[in-house]
């Protein structure tokens, strides 16, 4: 690049292709350059509530249509869910007097310090003389078409230099890839999203995290936006790591809508991109790894998650599969001397993605570590072959563990804590799938997940029925290979798990009766959804498939209509339910998203199992500090900003016994309490953080965790270090070597 810069000559000529992307691009940014326009916001007319349900800080217009008001009454926008600083719900923001007799228009100008809900619209007077309110925001709501146009120059520039400067060879494949993300990428490129079913919860996560960062914590343990605003757990029991990159855009001012799209695309690109170099190195094959890819990132299951479901961790988890593929086979197979760190690497992103997948990725690996055992007996290996390979995958384990002790010591302090997830029922054999949903060839994206006995109104539960004929041709294809090819015994190894994974899903597995065993009924409970095998399904069978059809292409001297003819009713499959999209809700106020507090009750507190019989419901306008007993308290300088809370307290009266100040914070260890700088104890009152009610003291809370905390997140900080250390310093010595034998050569 700094060759570029000065002045170094260019090599290639832009093609056609290169000067049609950048005036695509470009074309592009100007459009999104000036498309764009301020927040408005018609309420609707409602004499006893006109209210908006959230809004962000900043600065409002509100234009008031009204007629007949009585003399004296005025306009008032105000909140009664939103606390002042003397910790008192109800905080009015502007009141203009209304004209009496007439019909006109009156001006409310509104500012907020920070994001507020029930924005309240309302006369003094009952005479009911709105008519017509219009809410504008004065800033533009987000810098989403600013952000859009410096991706499409950034990207233009990356093209118009890649051109330029570097042969097509080496970035033909990585274009090719993109191009697949992007193209299974298509539902997310409207100004709206599609309502999945966990889409909420995934848009809570993520402005959680942000709202976390804003407030200064790293890594964020609590996510505050959660359980009306009272917190959850769910940033330290739910992996996020991959979150952190996605929301750095909040920070200038980008729409958490845009975010999770962008989050979504960079999925649809990662799966494109690791299946392709996966099966590349596992076949040694070129073009089966382009058809495996493009299988795998149109298989419906896959589909469905990003969509229907809207399961981003398993998505995400999906995405990554492939490189735990491509690590196993270099432990188990492959050069397990250079290429060890590909397991550790494959499964410490999925299971920073979705531990339930990493575990289920783990029982495979188990059985493949069998296999290759069993294997290497029969064949009479050396024995420094199986030492070095059992080493490589002991290695792998310990590095996994490494990497992700600042993600698992946290998550395990919690294992005895009296959680929902930990109380769940097993319900793994109410929810198996139907041989006839695994093969559907055309499903649209409808339905929801129900338990047996029925497939009406059902969600697509299925890996596709052309990968069930993509299998066919490869047990064809395979059988009559006189000596088996390295393809075709990738293959076989992906048929066994696939077919083992379909089974597990199925409804002939004894879930029910394995159930009665206790170690799998404990094993089994947090899986609670057997068809989530359909995901390692999906990808050995796309692995089978391109094998297979790749087989019968060249054994049949090149016919390759059979390739087109497979790819096209896989890719017509696809684009059903890509279609069978645009019947599904959308949610397209960015405002309303980014206010949403939408929760998983699983990090919540069983309340059957606890002791202390106090108990509050947790509803926003609760969002404020109480007394246990209900002992006056003069609070001043009241501020809470995510789960930090900082107010001065001082007993107006006679302090009654036991006395407790209980906080608008849902209760886990960890947090911390200040009282004029000195650390108090930190109590459960019901299931709400609380405290001993000093005389006068000013009080400070935050989230600190566990020491032993920091102690692992460091570990994972020097391992992390430790192999991308490991992995520069084996690179530059292949470098080194290459020029030795180039030099040799050359002499």
């Amino acid at each position: 690049m700094l060759k570029v810069f000065y002045g170094h000559r260019a090599k290639y000529e832009l093609t056609v292709i290169h000067k049609a992307a950048i005036l695509v691009l470009a074309v592009l940014g100007f459009f999104f350059l000036f498309h764009q326009d301020v927040y408005r916001l018609k309420i609707e007319y409602n004499p006893e509530e006109m209210y908006v349900p959230f809004l962000k800080a900043g600065d409002y217009e509100v234009k008031i249509m009204y007629c007949g008001a009585s003399e004296g009454n005025y306009a008032v926008a105000s909140s009664d869910l939103t606390a002042d600083s003397e910790n008192c719900m109800g905080v009015e923001f502007a009141r203009t007097e209304l004209r009496a007799g007439i019909r006109d228009v009156a001006v409310l100008r509104v500012h907020l310090d920070q994001g507020t809900y029930g924005l309240r619209i309302w006369s003094e007077k009952p005479d009911q003389c709105f008519e017509e309110i219009t809410l504008q925001r004065v800033q533009l709501l987000d810098r989403d078409n600013y952000f859009l146009f410096a991706v499409c120059v950034m990207s233009a520039l990356v093209i118009a230099f890649l051109g330029r400067y570097m042969p097509a060879e080496k970035y033909r494949n990585a274009f090719l890839l993109a191009g697949i993300g992007l193209a299974a990428s298509v539902p997310m490129f409207s100004d709206f999203l599609l309502k999945g079913h966990d889409l909420l919860f995934h848009l809570s996560r993520m402005e959680g995290l942000y709202q976390g960062l804003c407030n200064g914590e790293f890594p964020v343990r609590i996510t505050p936006t959660q359980t009306e605003l009272f917190g959850s757990l769910t940033a330290t029991m739910y992996p996020q790591l991959f979150l952190y990159p996605a929301v750095l855009p909040r920070f200038l001012d980008v729409s958490v809508m845009l975010c999770y799209k962008m989050l979504v695309v960079c999925i649809n690109i990662a799966t494109a991109v690791f299946a392709f170099y996966g099966v590349r190195r596992v076949t040694a094959s070129e073009k089966t790894a382009f058809v495996a890819s493009i299988l795998y990132e149109f298989s419906l299951y896959r589909l469905t998650n990003i969509y229907l479901r809207a399961a981003l961790g398993e998505a995400l988890a999906m995405a990554l599969l492939p490189l735990v593929l491509w690590g196993a086979y270099e432990v188990f197979w492959g050069n397990y001397k250079k290429n060890w760190y590909l397991l550790a690497l494959g499964m410490t992103c999925v299971l920073q993605s979705h531990l339930l997948s990493v575990v289920m990725a783990a029982g495979f690996l188990l059985l493949e570590a069998a296999v290759w055992l069993v294997n290497g007996i029969r064949k009479k290996k050396a024995g420094g072959e199986l030492l070095g390979r059992i080493g490589a995958g002991i290695g792998a384990t310990m590095a996994v563990c490494l990497l992700n002790a600042g993600f698992l010591i946290p998550f395990l302090s919690f294992r005895k804590e009296k959680f929902l997830c930990f109380a769940l029922d097993y319900c793994v054999a109410d929810f198996e799938t139907y041989f006839s949903q695994m093969f559907s060839f055309f499903s649209p994206a409808t339905g929801v997940a129900l338990v047996k006995g029925t497939t009406k109104g059902e969600m697509p539960l299925t890996v596709g029925g052309i990968l069930a004929v993509g299998a066919i041709l490869f047990l064809a294809a395979a059988f009559r290979e006189k000596k088996r090819s390295r393809a075709a015994s990738a293959g076989m190894h992906c048929l066994v798990y696939g077919g083992i994974s379909m089974l597990l899903a199925s409804w002939v597995f004894p879930w029910d009766r394995l159930g009665r065993v206790d170690f799998v009924r404990k094993l089994a409970i947090p899986l609670q959804y057997s068809w989530r095998f359909l995901g390692i399904a999906s990808l050995c069978l796309c692995v089978v498939s391109a094998v297979g059809v790749v087989l019968i292409v060249s054994q049949k001297n090149g016919r390759n209509w059979i390739l087109g003819i497979y790819m096209a009713v896989a890719l017509c499959s696809a684009w059903f339910f890509l279609d069978s999209l645009t019947q599904m809700d959308p949610v397209n106020d960015e405002m309303e998203l980014e206010g949403n507090t939408d929760y998983d009750n699983l990090y919540l507190y069983d309340v059957r199992e606890l002791a202390d019989p106090v108990e509050f419901d947790l509803e926003i306008e609760e969002n404020y500090i109480k007394t246990l007993c209900g002992t006056q308290v003069q609070y001043s300088g009241y501020q809470k900003k995510g789960t930090d809370i900082n107010v001065h307290v001082a007993l107006k009266g006679k302090m009654q016994k036991d006395e407790y100040l209980i906080f608008p914070l849902y209760y886990y260890p960890g947090y911390e309490i200040l009282a004029d700088g000195q650390k108090v104890e930190a109590v459960p009152k019901g299931t709400l953080l609380a405290c001993r009610l000093p005389e006068e003291a000013y009080i400070q809370v935050s989230y600190k965790g566990m020491g032993s905390w920091r102690i692992a997140e460091a570990i994972s900080l020097i391992a992390a270090l430790g192999i991308g250390g490991y992995i520069v310093w084996q690179r530059m010595a292949e470098r080194k070597e290459r020029d030795e034998r180039k030099g040799m050569k050359g002499g």
